[in-house]
């Protein structure tokens, strides 16, 4: 779907920021994949005085975070995983037989580890619920440059609950001779953090449009309105999403859709919105700037527009809307709108 491209923006909306995209979703996840070790040159930096072998230095460049909640949804304990990382030798001795990798983790979380590629693993050790596993990586890295290390923990069972004595996953680098080894590990502890849990309930008004599809008329259906109304025990905390996306509807026909007035119980709101420029058509993402508080109304207006034509000629699926449940949110699901199925005109 083309996306709106207005003179002004709306009210109620303000444009946002690119977000990058780097977690991975609340017991579902999602892993990065990402190339082998690849040393790049780089000028080299001075080492300790004295030190016989290279000064290496582990920084983690990207991951996921993995979440559980407690039995009645009130606590959230969550665990950064780092899976990328950058490996520098800081000083002016090479490192000619590479490094070992080791990481360690809870292996009620996870049964092993994926290494990047040419990497040499050992066996897995486990003693109590922390396993252990170490990878050897033959590559030298030379005075000055940086490689990348993968590590990807296998989790074929999800954990479904809290272990508030869950174990670190922690990732380090050796070498024969470091000068420093304060830089060589990073740990990531889990935290857990209570929930201040909120609800809404959801209500849409439909408008139509008639379309011609491959010389068949259709009624293709849009919202016109969408109206929140927060239930409690705690307000919309700001920074839930709002989404509608028109799946796989032909939407070549379709030139405008944006939100075009945002109300709290009847009371102006502007800049309540941020449009989120990383939504991927045909999707629009909206995160709230502001709480909704318990027993208030939110509503949001929508401007539409379309040509009388659809070039696509496939109607398969339905568009839907939904608003985020968020790691708040009990239950956790989102909360969807649906639209009516385009269907042929009567």
């Amino acid at each position: 779907m083309p996306r709106t491209t207005p003179s002004t923006r709306s009210a109620g909306v303000s444009n946002s920021e690119r977000r990058e995209i780097g977690r991975r979703s609340i017991l579902t996840g999602a892993a990065w994949s990402l190339p082998v070790i690849a040393l790049a040159s780089a000028a080299p930096a001075s080492s300790a005085s004295g030190a016989t072998g290279a000064d290496l230095q582990l920084t983690n460049g990207a991951g996921y975070t993995d979440s559980w909640y407690s039995d009645d949804g009130l606590q959230l304990q969550s665990l950064t995983v780092g899976t990328m990382f950058s490996v520098t030798n800081l000083s002016t001795a090479p490192a000619p037989t590479g490094f070992t990798a080791r990481a360690s983790w809870d292996a009620r979380w996870a049964t092993a580890v994926e290494w990047t590629e040419g990497s040499v693993p050992g066996p897995i050790t486990t003693v109590g619920n922390v396993s252990t596993q170490s990878a050897e990586h033959p590559e030298p890295i030379a005075a000055g440059a940086e490689g990348r290390l993968r590590v990807l923990p296998t989790q074929p069972s999800a954990l479904t609950e809290m272990l508030p004595d869950l174990a670190p996953w922690k990732v380090e680098v050796i070498t024969s001779g470091d000068p420093d080894l304060s830089n060589n590990t990073v740990t990531y502890t889990s935290k857990i953090e209570d929930i201040e849990p909120w609800d809404a309930t959801l209500s849409t008004v439909w408008g139509v449009h008639p379309v011609t599809i491959d010389g068949s008329e259709y009624t293709y259906s849009f919202p016109r309105q969408l109206t929140i109304t927060s239930t409690g025990p705690n307000p919309i905390p700001a920074g839930e999403t709002i989404e509608y996306s028109f799946a796989s509807q032909p939407t070549d026909f379709i030139t405008a859709f944006d939100v075009a007035t945002v109300a709290i119980d009847g009371a102006a709101r502007p800049g309540f919105l941020n449009e989120e420029d990383w939504a991927t058509a045909p999707s629009e993402v909206w995160t709230t700037t502001q709480e909704v508080p318990v027993g208030s109304t939110l509503t949001l207006d929508f401007t539409f527009s379309a040509g009388p034509n659809a070039e696509e000629g496939v109607v398969t699926s339905l568009a839907y809307g939904y608003l985020r449940g968020g790691k708040q949110r009990v239950p956790r699901e989102d909360i969807q709108f649906l639209a009516p199925r385009t269907s042929l005109a009567v």
